[in-house]
């Protein structure tokens, strides 16, 4: 019998939020992101690629013990009004697709 302990490159990201309330305030919880990964969560990084409102997302984690990610609202001036939609597009980058400053490796992500 054998095991495979290859440390497969992510998938994909799961939230644990799909409506964004307009009520939201500056450096509250937007959304929790996971990683879906075969290997250890720790020590990624998180890239926000892309956000249709600039600014009004950010990212906290420390890659050291986290095994997620927390999507804060950096601008809630920015939050658009109700039943407006915005979008984010983020990338997590697994320990295996960065350097040793954390910063990710090209063609690897």
């Amino acid at each position: 019998m054998s095991t495979d302990t290859t440390d497969y490159a992510p998938v994909g990201i799961l939230d644990d939020r799909d409506v964004l309330f307009t009520t939201l305030r500056t450096g509250e919880l937007a959304a929790t992101l996971t990683p879906i990964d075969w290997g250890l969560p720790t020590g990624g990084r998180w890239v926000i690629d892309a956000q249709s409102v600039p600014g009004l997302f950010s990212i906290a984690y420390d890659p050291a013990t986290d095994t997620t990610a927390r999507l804060i609202v950096n601008d809630a001036a920015k939050l658009p009004g109700a039943g407006t939609g915005v979008t984010v597009t983020v990338h997590y980058y697994d320990r295996y697709q960065i350097d040793g400053y954390g910063n990710p490796l090209p063609g690897k992500g």
